[in-house]
């Protein structure tokens, strides 16, 4: 599945036919799964369905599925790279560079 060619609905529904699988193969009720997550068991029936959840929500599910660790695979924690490491020298970066609006508009 190349999910840069689906919509952001087949995705969900994707997701929540995902969250279901994992929570049967658990076996697991949804009633159980509201109480370990703290979901509502509607909210969790929504969205095996393809409803959109809240990062929260989508947390404490992961979480009471021991699939959280499985969160890191979103987003990888990075560092910075080692042309910026040297610029720093030290230092964390915490906010983007502007943008040249003469290289901008020649891209």
């Amino acid at each position: 599945m190349d999910p840069y060619r689906q919509t952001d609905k087949a995705l969900l529904i994707e997701f929540g036919n995902r969250l279901r699988t994992a929570r049967l193969n658990l076996n697991i009720t949804r009633d159980e799964l509201a109480t370990r997550s703290g979901v509502a068991k509607g909210t969790l029936r929504a969205v095996e369905k393809g409803a959109n959840l809240t990062m929260l929500n989508l947390l404490r599910i992961l979480r009471a599925l021991q699939t959280l660790d499985q969160f890191d695979l979103l987003l990888p924690e990075t560092g910075p790279s080692p042309l910026e490491t040297a610029k720093l020298q030290g230092k964390q970066r915490v906010r983007a560079r502007q943008r040249n609006s003469m290289a901008h508009k020649g891209a």
